[in-house]
């Protein structure tokens, strides 16, 4: 499967038994998907009950950055779809498709590459301001928030607060000016 997405924090809730999304939910799931070919919400089966993009100011001006961020990627999005089309290489895709002789980048079940460059490590745990990250190698890799530069392969336990989901770079990918202008302009 090339192209896939999802419905931001989900579409089937139930108020009645508390599987409701949360603000949070809903914001670490908008992290997730700026790093996919489609970003799309979706109010859910019972609007009331879950937390929507339009809940409070709050909200809304966080997954307002948020979908700024992901308009800011539209040229690398649309170069990972079209070698996705050319190349039948999914735009996300497991660690081991890239690093096939890295034997731990077969056991990382929860991170992915985002087209060539992009390593993206979701938070998926309520309540956490950091996340454990594992950065395949031989290569070097940037933090897309601070520009640490690490090599791998390293397992590294990166700050991960609300807004700034853990994502590295290859540091010498030919999108670098991309990515820098989106820490210099969207880091808080």
């Amino acid at each position: 499967m090339g192209l896939t997405h999802s419905d931001i924090g989900g579409y089937t809730g139930s108020g009645e038994y508390g599987l409701v999304r949360t603000k949070e939910l809903l914001l670490r799931w908008a992290e997730y998907s700026l790093f996919t070919p489609i970003m799309r919400t979706h109010e859910g089966n019972e609007p009331a009950a879950n937390h929507q993009f339009y809940t409070d100011s709050d909200t809304m001006e966080k997954f307002g950055r948020l979908t700024q961020i992901y308009t800011t990627m539209k040229n690398y999005t649309k170069y990972a779809v079209k070698h996705n089309f050319d190349d039948h290489i999914p735009v996300m895709r497991p660690l081991f498709l890239m690093f096939e002789n890295d034997t731990e980048a077969f056991n990382q079940d929860y991170e992915y590459m985002y087209g060539d460059d992009l390593l993206v490590a979701p938070v998926l745990i309520p309540g956490v301001d950091s996340w454990e990250v594992y950065l395949p190698g031989p290569e070097k890799w940037v933090h897309l928030w601070s520009d640490e530069v690490l090599e791998g392969p390293v397992t590294y336990e990166v700050s991960a607060p609300l807004g700034k989901p853990p994502v590295f770079y290859r540091e010498s990918s030919e999108w670098k000016d991309l990515f820098v202008y989106i820490k210099d302009t969207f880091n808080f």
